[in-house]
């Protein structure tokens, strides 16, 4: 990140500034719990050339202070990613509220283990590819599955800490209770400029060694066992501006990914957010739109999703509690004919 593009300003907007189109927006609060803000704005060249947002964000209240975040960025040389993106979100938004409740990790004293999380992660990108695939081929229509091509983010916060898993490019953070700021995931990015691995490639093929992007699994994932002050997810078009990306190692003589949250742009939206008594979400949008140079100019997709928590708030008690062996999920949700359907729905609603 150069300096002109490193600088925040510290007017919001500036006389200038020409306002980009929001394309989804989320508003969310408890109050002295959470609030929850999110943003997918249609890009500069999108938007002169009439064309639809290729980004989709969805956020969800779970309940018992279990909250979700999911991003998908749709792949711009796929011509129906749009429908991607959001089939992508919606659809893992289904299976992951079904594993949880099959697996009641609500009511246990501990998030699941990193071998648990990622191989229910897994499994529930498994099913959704083979969803897609299935319906993509009864569509009255000349398309393919790679034509809904898109990445997928995702991130469940709860009263104990983090499950994040994702396939693809973008950045996850979060602010821990000491004020320090750290990254989640590593994008998966190839050898050539902007190239990725989408949801709908062949990332599932068995191989040995095993299949790696950027030197990480994939999909990758993370469990992290303390509750964050706040949270951050977005695509690949805001990355150039809220996060420190390339630049030079000195000691090495090679470029390379820093991966680590920007605080010239951080610090003052968090300032912002907390000082703010009217019109959030509008300071929001607008800080996130104009802040620099790299955001008034960024013609790509833009989405950004934030959670900012209050950790005094007490843990949720559960009306009852009771013990839940671990099962196959997998299985369960394929023996399911009622949630089956329910994802079948889902799946060609927003493929259609």
């Amino acid at each position: 990140m150069n300096e002109e593009n490193s600088i925040v300003q510290n007017q919001l907007g500036g006389t200038d500034y020409v306002p980009s189109k929001v394309s989804i927006r989320t508003d969310y609060s408890i109050v002295d719990h959470v609030h929850a803000f999110g943003v997918t704005f249609l890009g500069r060249q999108h938007e002169e050339y009439k064309e639809v947002c290729q980004d989709y964000h969805l956020f969800e209240d779970l309940g018992d202070g279990w909250h979700l975040y999911l991003v998908s960025d749709g792949a711009g040389s796929a011509k129906a990613s749009d429908r991607g993106a959001r089939t992508n979100c919606d659809i893992t938004a289904l299976l992951l509220k079904t594993v949880i409740e099959k697996l009641g990790w609500k009511l246990k004293d501990s998030l699941p283990t990193e071998v648990d999380w990622h191989m229910e992660f897994y499994a529930i990108c498994r099913k959704l590819k083979d969803f897609i695939e299935e319906k993509v081929s009864m569509l009255d229509e000349p398309v393919i599955p790679k034509d809904f091509n898109a990445t997928l983010l995702v991130l469940v916060v709860t009263p104990l800490g983090i499950l994040s898993g994702h396939i693809g490019d973008g950045r996850m953070g979060y602010k821990d209770n000491c004020g320090e700021w750290h990254s989640i995931m590593t994008p998966h990015k190839g050898d050539e400029p902007n190239q990725t691995v989408f949801m709908l490639n062949n990332w599932n093929k068995i191989c040995i060694p095993s299949f790696k992007m950027s030197g990480v699994s994939v999909p990758e994932t993370a469990v992290i066992r303390e509750k964050p002050q706040v949270v951050a997810i977005l695509s690949d078009g805001c990355e150039n501006f809220c996060w420190e990306c390339i630049s030079l190692n000195e000691d090495t003589g090679r470029y390379e990914d820093r991966n680590k949250p920007f605080m010239g742009f951080w610090e003052p939206l968090e300032k912002l957010l907390r000082e703010s008594r009217d019109n959030l979400f509008d300071n929001f949008t607008k800080f996130v739109d104009s802040c620099s140079d790299a955001s008034r100019y960024e013609s790509d997709d833009r989405t950004l999703m934030v959670g900012m928590y209050c950790n005094d708030s007490p843990k949720p008690e559960h009306i009852k509690e009771e013990f839940i062996d671990h099962q196959d999920t997998v299985s369960e949700l394929e023996d399911s004919n009622e949630e089956k359907s329910a994802i079948e729905d889902e799946t060609v609603s927003v493929l259609s």
